[in-house]
């Protein structure tokens, strides 16, 4: 069960702004690993 947590609407918009904030830098360092291991095995097949 979930704590039912009595917040003002500022105090829930903070909440919901920073899960967003959170979620994207998560996303975005995702992103940068995935370019990372992209480059690294492009560089693997390539002959020169």
């Amino acid at each position: 069960m979930m704590k039912q947590e009595t917040l003002s609407p500022e105090q829930d918009m903070v909440n919901e702004l920073l899960s967003i904030v959170q979620i994207f830098s998560a996303r975005l360092y995702g992103l940068r690993s995935y370019k990372k291991e992209l480059k690294h095995a492009l560089s693997d097949k390539d002959p020169h």
